[in-house]
């Protein structure tokens, strides 16, 4: 089973073509659209839901899906069947007859909330602003937050890993994995009692990379306001000895 590629409808489809005689003729290619917008049609009123499949979805989310690929979703397969037909010997007849709703559906529920994945990374980054500006009017540093963050952030990243460690090709390639992965945990103690580690340049990297990472992969929302909180966390290890 794979959630785009072999799920329940792709499986039906393919039942179909393999024992249906002739060939089935599509209409023309529609639009160049992402696994992750034909997602995001279904999730858009939902930002808890898009967030956590934008957070799990990788780099492979965000090529152009062909129409088989399109056609992992019901209402695309069925888009697809309704103008479609069977060339056989010659000759051409539609491949489906007629159309029935069998079970009507639920009348559509937008989830209301103002507490959205964005707020709370827009929120996160206020927060980490004045922290990091205290420290530079104090001339100390905040080491329990720094490890607050560094535990969130690696255990998030030991969920991306065993995504990235399935057969599901959409999330084998995650670039959101360079700031959330499991490597923060290794340093949360050396961070915590403010001992000498070399975390905050290979943390800088991996942010900056993270940032030129976004010109291909589609984040989930909020996650850039993530990396300037650790960017900035990053800044005032840096810098706070030389604030006054």
């Amino acid at each position: 089973y794979n959630f785009i590629y072999n799920n329940c409808t792709t499986k039906a489809r393919d039942i179909i073509e393999t024992n249906i005689k002739g060939k089935i003729i599509y209409p023309e290619e529609e639009d160049d659209v992402s696994i992750r917008d034909l997602i995001h049609e279904c999730t858009e009123d939902y930002p808890w839901l898009k967030f956590g499949d934008d957070l799990c979805l990788g780099l492979v989310a965000d090529f152009d899906a062909d129409r088989k690929t399109q056609q992992f979703l019901p209402l695309y397969l069925m888009r697809d069947y309704s103008k479609a037909s069977i060339e056989h010997n010659g000759n051409k007849r539609p491949l489906v007859k007629k159309e029935s709703i069998i079970i009507k559906s639920n009348p559509h529920i937008t989830e209301k909330t103002y507490i959205t994945p964005l707020a709370c990374c827009l929120v996160l980054l206020i927060i980490t602003s004045i922290i990091t500006f205290r420290e530079c009017k104090l001339n100390k540093t905040y080491n329990y937050y720094d490890a607050a963050l560094l535990l969130v952030c690696g255990i998030s990243g030991i969920l991306l890993l065993a995504l990235m460690c399935s057969l599901h090709p959409t999330t084998s390639i995650n670039l959101q994995f360079l700031i959330l992965n499991p490597i923060h945990l290794f340093y949360i103690w050396k961070v915590a009692k403010k001992k000498e580690t070399h975390y905050w340049k290979l943390s800088t990297a991996l942010i900056i990379a993270f940032f030129i990472g976004s010109i291909w992969q589609k984040y989930a929302d909020g996650m850039l306001f993530v990396a300037l909180s650790l960017l900035l966390r990053n800044y005032s290890h840096y810098k706070v000895h030389k604030c006054s």
